[in-house]
């Protein structure tokens, strides 16, 4: 809740614009309760439509039930999907292990969910790399498992054996997905 921040989302709420916030809601090794300052924000500025980027990276089962609480009681608060990017080896992995309560939160808000890949377009990139977030990306949302065959194993799967979104396993060849296809989302 930094003033400059404040001023910020102050004049995007001013001229309609959406905000996109990177923020790890379910950071632990933090003194702030993010879900507090979102709280807050989104109280004091109540037009402010505002976007957290990778869900939030809040899925984990002790943050989830804040971030609903937030969705239900802030309807200008929209989440993209976006996991496909730096790192998506151990989000997608995440997801897949909290696929049921994630899928539960898309269900209750679905006009608070935007889609998002984390990856662009560039001369500079191959044009795989776009296609592999696009299959990832929506088959997540789409389908019940996934296969990311370009997934590589780093070292987060080789140190721990769970965290807390779950059990730390690398299975690119069945990344559970959120099944929504057919659904009325």
């Amino acid at each position: 809740r930094r003033p400059s921040m404040l001023e910020v989302f102050r004049l995007a709420q001013e001229h309609g614009v959406p905000a996109l916030l990177h923020l790890w809601v379910g950071y632990g090794e933090t003194r702030r309760d993010y879900l507090q300052d979102l709280e807050a924000i989104l109280t004091s500025l109540p037009r402010l439509r505002l976007v957290l980027a990778h869900f939030g990276l809040g899925f984990d089962p002790e943050t989830l039930p804040g971030l609903v609480t937030l969705a239900t009681r802030h309807e200008n608060l929209y989440f993209d999907t976006s996991l496909y990017g730096s790192f998506c080896e151990l989000w997608f992995s995440r997801a897949s292990n909290q696929a049921t309560s994630l899928r539960e939160f898309v269900l209750a808000h679905p006009r608070q969910i935007l889609f998002g890949t984390d990856v662009f377009g560039s001369r500079r990139k191959r044009r795989q790399e776009l296609d592999d977030a696009m299959r990832a990306s929506i088959g997540f949302l789409e389908q019940e498992t996934i296969q990311c065959t370009e997934f590589r194993r780093t070292s987060y799967f080789q140190t721990l054996d769970k965290d807390k979104y779950g059990p730390v396993h690398f299975d690119p060849l069945r990344i559970r997905g959120l099944g929504l296809a057919g659904e009325d989302a």
